[in-house]
């Protein structure tokens, strides 16, 4: 009489404590298996790029955003972050489109709201034009703008 009667009472389910601590038992084995999946994807990076300082030539390998909720400029960062060279606008506006939200503000706003972002996060010193290209400014990289006076 147990179990079946813990789980139903008629027609309605009754939820259990043992449910519930399985549930968050899950959430924190999930939790573990992502931080150490993160610590992973640093290492690799870092020694990504130590490899690039010595000359390697690296196929960009573009991270996928896992979530829904990362903006335009955060993924335009990221994806100028996997370039160990510059990228062209339209290799910029490939990348994007392979995520729907992407493609859908693209398609609906003719790409201003695109022009807007590489705009602003220019100005925000974040990415920086090289002829026809865009690159990611590094947080260890100096500004190349400005006089010395301006340095004090």
């Amino acid at each position: 009489m147990g179990d079946s009667v813990n789980k139903m009472l008629g027609n309605q389910v009754v939820l259990t404590s043992d449910d519930i601590r399985q549930w968050q038992e899950d959430i924190t084995a999930a939790e573990h298996a992502k931080a150490e999946a993160d610590a992973t994807i640093a290492d690799r990076r870092r020694k990504l790029e130590a490899a690039a300082i010595f000359g390697v030539r690296l196929d960009p390998v573009i991270p996928e955003s896992g979530d829904d909720s990362e903006s335009m400029p955060a993924a335009v960062e990221r994806i100028l972050g996997a370039f160990d060279r510059g990228a062209e606008h339209r290799q910029l506006r490939a990348e994007l489109r392979k995520t729907p939200r992407f493609a859908e503000m693209l398609d609906k706003h003719k790409s201003a709201y695109y022009y807007t972002v590489i705009s602003r996060l220019a100005e925000d010193k974040k990415i920086k034009k090289v002829g026809r290209k865009f690159r990611l400014i590094h947080k260890n990289e100096a500004p190349s703008e400005g006089t010395p006076e301006s340095a004090s």
